[in-house]
């Protein structure tokens, strides 16, 4: 069963202004385009605790994707599939990988179909099996992205170090500024490009699948 989750006490003012520059006047507003209660959004906003489900949909209704990147988000989306295994080994997992919401739902998707729901079966079993699978699923989430976000997701991939804005920017000189960080938005928000500090990085296995399949996508423009 799901576990509930809440805002932590030292994000919950970013969480308001949030509400407020995301169109919102007041959070009624908030609950009637979502379809949740009054209630259950208060609780959000205050750190109260709400359900999984309920705190994903918050996040990224207010663009609030870095909340989900957390190793309770993570070990809670183990849990929401009821995945054998000690809590030890959920949070090795998370752990693992980064505790990534995309990386982890996938994995999670293959624990289920090929591992019986067991993560310890999954945790000593032959990488090669576990990454062509993880290859397949990530194709079907990159497959939709534009040509202009797999430039961006290819310059990061190739670069050795946290990559700046002023670097995706002298990589795409034609590209304009907005475009640009309407395009990295797009990708963090369904979390295929992780932020720190103002810098940009992707996960190892992304890193790995952009690097052997976006290269024909290359803009001839991109300062190579």
């Amino acid at each position: 069963m799901s576990r509930s989750l809440r805002v932590r006490h030292d994000c919950i003012e970013r969480v308001k202004i949030a509400v407020t520059r995301s169109g919102y006047p007041h959070q009624r507003a908030l609950a009637h385009d979502t379809g949740l209660s009054i209630t259950t959004v208060s609780s959000f906003i205050t750190g109260k605790p709400v359900d999984y489900a309920t705190f994903e949909e918050l996040c990224r209704k207010l663009n609030l994707d870095w909340l989900l990147g957390s190793s309770e988000i993570a070990f809670s989306l183990l849990q929401s599939k009821q995945l054998l295994g000690t809590e030890q080994q959920k949070y090795q997992l998370c752990d693992l990988y980064s505790n990534n919401p995309l990386i982890i739902k996938i994995i999670t998707h293959i624990i289920v179909e090929l591992f019986n729901s067991d993560v310890e079966k999954f945790l000593t079993q032959n990488t090669l099996l576990v990454s062509n699978q993880i290859h397949n699923l990530l194709e079907q989430q990159l497959n939709f992205l534009s040509t202009l976000e797999q430039q961006i997701m290819y310059a990061v991939a190739t670069h050795q170090q946290l990559v700046t804005i002023n670097y995706l920017i002298n990589k795409l000189p034609h590209i304009s500024i907005s475009h640009l960080f309407q395009a990295i938005e797009n990708l963090y928000s369904r979390c295929l490009i992780e932020k720190t500090a103002d810098k940009y990085t992707l996960q190892p296995l992304i890193i790995e699948y952009v690097q052997n399949h976006f290269h024909q996508n290359l803009d001839p423009f991109m300062n190579f």
